[in-house]
């Protein structure tokens, strides 16, 4: 009997009473390790915290790493906990790039249509687009320092067909992040500011903050782009995908209020 590289899960439950903590194991590829490897131990309460709307429990194979998790959860509240004086995140898929797709012309006076592959950690601008479309499109990687690293896309939006729903928010700076994601990537939790007068495809979901809230986007930029949060991020997902619930639980903690700039 072999497992191939899709991930399963099994578990065992009884009605009655509330858990206080249960044993896991993780990153097994055989049944027989089922008994030959021991189980770590997670206070349920723990994960009621940390995942108040889904319970998801995330991958920690060891005593070391679950400690280092808790740590962390027991400093900083998830993303998505509405706090009093704290910036609270608005999420938005702009436009879907099959739905939507009459919406996309090759019209540069429209606004451009971000798309993952356009997007790595604090650049907006990491490929350009060059030809082809579906499968066969060609994109070319621009590092930073390159004279060409522009905002080139494959496909544009008219201004005039900005769907209403979205009301000002393609005139304004917001995160988008990496909807497209694996535990098995070099890193899964991918974000970049997103500057204003271009409009996001599903797979860079965008993040904004109100007008009065606009100095939060630096501070949860980098917590976002950080090997901790990445870290994080990578025990909880469950297929390839990136999703709000994901990165609302996460601890990406911001100040209260702006720092003070009058401040050395």
């Amino acid at each position: 009997f072999q497992i191939d590289m899709a991930r399963f899960a099994a578990y065992v439950a009884m009605a009655g009473g509330r858990t206080k903590s249960f044993a896991t194991k993780f990153g097994m590829e055989d049944p027989a390790e089922l008994a030959a490897v021991s189980s770590l131990t997670i206070d349920a309460d723990s994960i009621r915290h940390q995942e108040p709307l889904t319970y998801a429990i995330p991958e920690v194979r060891n005593a070391a790493a679950l400690e280092v998790s808790q740590r962390i959860y027991a400093t900083w509240p998830p993303f998505g906990r509405d706090i009093p004086g704290v910036p609270y995140r608005d999420f938005r898929r702009e436009v879907d790039m099959g739905n939507d797709r009459d919406l996309f012309t090759d019209d540069p006076s429209g606004l451009p249509v971000y798309e993952g592959r356009m997007i790595d950690h604090f650049d907006h601008r990491a490929k350009t687009y060059v030809s082809g479309h579906g499968n066969s499109a060609v994109w070319q990687e621009r590092p930073f320092g390159d004279p060409k690293k522009t905002i080139t896309p494959q496909w544009y939006v008219a201004r005039a067909d900005i769907p209403t729903k979205l009301g000002d928010r393609t005139s304004c700076y917001r995160i988008g992040f990496m909807d497209v994601a694996s535990p098995r990537d070099r890193r899964s939790l991918t974000a970049a500011l997103i500057p204003p007068d271009v409009i996001c495809g599903d797979k860079v979901p965008t993040i904004r903050f109100s007008e009065k809230e606009q100095w939060a986007y630096m501070p949860v930029l980098a917590v976002m782009n950080s090997f901790p949060a990445d870290w994080l991020a990578r025990a909880k997902l469950t297929g390839a995908k990136m999703s709000y619930t994901t990165v609302d639980s996460l601890p990406l903690r911001m100040p209260e209020h702006p720092p003070d700039r009058h401040h050395h």
